[in-house]
Formats: C-alpha cells, sequence, structure tokens
C-alpha cells in the first residue's frame, strides 16, 4: 500500500462585475490551474494546492503572529489543520501569484511578487520570511474547512488532502501568468462552476472527481452564501467532516466504478448503518462510474450515479450545518 502524503487545497471564489449576480447560483468564478502533462495530476484543472512542507507547520519564530490570529483565538481551533492552512495559501501564492488578504500596502511592501514566488518554490521556509517582511499574517480564521479527500488505497500515489474554501474580491484577486513556467502548471483561469463542468462534459478540459464534485457543490451556492460563510465561519473546526475516501467496486449493472459514503457498498455506509442501526437502501447509490477510451485504459470521462437523493455531498451527516 503506497504512503499517504499530507496535501492541501485552497477553493478561491471571486464574484462577476455584475453586482446582481451575487445573488444567483453559481455566478462567481473559481480559480483553477492546469497541470502540465508530466506530474502528478496529468494535464488537469485543479484548485491551486500540494504537499504540506515542514515548514507550513513550523510556528518557532511565530513569523505569522498566530497569538493576535482571530483563527487562533476560536476556542473550537483544531490545531492539527495549521500546516494545511499555511499550505493552501502558500500554494496559491507561489502557483497564481494571489496573497490571499493582502493589502494594497502588503502589496506594495512585497514589491517584486515574481522573486518571491520563486523562492518560496524553492524554499517552503521562505514563505515566513516574506510574511515577516512585507508585515503581513496570513488570514487562517478566512479559510473555511470544505471537504477532507483520501486518494483510494489501489493508487500508487495517494494524498490526504484539505480543501479550504475563501473569497476575494476582484481587485485582490489578480493572478499572473508569468509565473506559469510550465515545469508544473501551464494555465491559470477563472471559470464559473458552470463554465468548468461545461468545459469538462465537452472534453475541453480534464477533472478528476473530487473537483468535478466541488464544483457542483459550488454551483448550488451564490457568492453572497459562500462569504456568509467565511464571515461567520459557519463550518467550525470542532465539526470535524467525513472524509471522502473513495472504494473501488464492479458490478455488472455499473461496471468498474469508485463508491463513496453513502452508497450501499462503501464500508462507511455499512459501518455508520450497523453502528446506528439503520437499515440501507439495497439501491443506494453514490458513485462515479469512468468510461474509457476503445481498447484503451485512458480515462476520458465519468459520471455521477446517485440514487435515493445521494450524492457526495449528502448521502451521510455531515458536519455543515447548511447543506
Amino acid at each position: 500500500m503506497a504512503s499517504v502524503r499530507p496535501a492541501s487545497s485552497l477553493i478561491l471564489c471571486k464574484p462577476l462585475a455584475a453586482p446582481a449576480s451575487r445573488t444567483v447560483k453559481g455566478q462567481f468564478k473559481v480559480l483553477m490551474v492546469k497541470r502540465n502533462a508530466r506530474g502528478s495530476f496529468k494535464s488537469l484543472h485543479v484548485y491551486p494546492g500540494g504537499a504540506v512542507d515542514n515548514a507550513d507547520g513550523d510556528t518557532s519564530t511565530n513569523a505569522y503572529n498566530l497569538e493576535s490570529n482571530a483563527w487562533q483565538l476560536d476556542p473550537h481551533t483544531q490545531t492539527h489543520l495549521l500546516p494545511f492552512r499555511i499550505a493552501a495559501i502558500r500554494e496559491t501564492f507561489e502557483e497564481s501569484g494571489v496573497l490571499v488578504g493582502a493589502t494594497a500596502e502588503h502589496q506594495t511592501r512585497l514589491a517584486d511578487s515574481l522573486a518571491w514566488r520563486k523562492k518560496v518554490l524553492d524554499d517552503a521556509a521562505q514563505f515566513a520570511e516574506m510574511a515577516l517582511s512585507i508585515r503581513w499574517n496570513p488570514p487562517l480564521s478566512r479559510l473555511v474547512h470544505w471537504s477532507h479527500w483520501i486518494t483510494p488505497v489501489v493508487e500508487k500515489k495517494r494524498f490526504d488532502t484539505h480543501f479550504f474554501l475563501t473569497t476575494v474580491d476582484s481587485e485582490a484577486s489578480t493572478t499572473s501568468q508569468e509565473g506559469v513556467d510550465g515545469s508544473e502548471l501551464v494555465h491559470l483561469e477563472w471559470l464559473t462552476p458552470s463554465e468548468a463542468l461545461h468545459a469538462f462534459a465537452t472534453q475541453t478540459i480534464s477533472l478528476f472527481p473530487p473537483q468535478y464534485l466541488t464544483l457542483m457543490e459550488l454551483s448550488r451556492y451564490t457568492f453572497l452564501e459562500l462569504e456568509d460563510f467565511v464571515h461567520r465561519r459557519v463550518l467550525r473546526e470542532a465539526e470535524l467532516l467525513i472524509p471522502n475516501q473513495p472504494e473501488p467496486y464492479r458490478c455488472e449493472e455499473d461496471g468498474a466504478v469508485l463508491v463513496y459514503p453513502g452508497d450501499v457498498q462503501h464500508s462507511m455506509t455499512r459501518s455508520l448503518a450497523e453502528t446506528t442501526l439503520k437499515r440501507l437502501s439495497p439501491g443506494a447509490k453514490n458513485r462515479i462510474r469512468f468510461s474509457f477510451a476503445d481498447g484503451s485504459k485512458s480515462v476520458t470521462g465519468f459520471e455521477l450515479i446517485a440514487t435515493g437523493g445521494n450524492d457526495a455531498f449528502g448521502a451521510l451527516p455531515r458536519s455543515r450545518a447548511h447543506l
């Protein structure tokens, strides 16, 4: 069984230009980055993110002024997520140039953003040095713990990834293609959830199930609702999210699939039923079915199969009060 690397990802959302769009479901942009064709996520569109570095959990220098950080003062804070939060913000800066929570004054002090991005890319510890030099504290309390995904055990490379969400205004969300050199990323773009899902359906872009399912979920909300989640911190760390760890399954009806919590064949679903003594619906499905190129193992797409009101975000009791 492959070892599991801790990783973090940031779902960065910004409003559309028209003020009225803020109250329409799915009418906001999400930052997507396209990976190159050589890495772990070949040519895929994903959210900014990457592996957690040892430096992300180093609080010895107090570079982020944690004693006065609103996140640290919250009695419900889960401190084990600190490295994941720092990694999400750091990776977003490295890959896109967006420094979440930075003011115009911070940007002025930053001066050469590209130079710092290269320093941080070479050495994650430089992110704390940069924070000290421009007197900026990462806005940990503005990151909503959105979901938790673990790569299936059958994969050669596995990640234990925490997804966070935050909102930025249009002026603070300027991305820079200048730092996209093709070594890891080849493109940055802001897409509405529907634009991204349509691009996937027409095979214009490629997505992994976590990104695809998250985009489906995001399309249910307005930008104002997302901002409200961020401001009120509806998702508290004390209310732990159920990890989404897909499990492979094969049946005659659907072929080779990945089953998620809520599917009658998923181990967590069966365990919960046994614990709560609730009967499982014999036809309950919450799974992804893949399609392949003719005579090839190459995946060309997939579809969500959900019955009985199940889907990857509503099948089991979750920590989110708003779902």
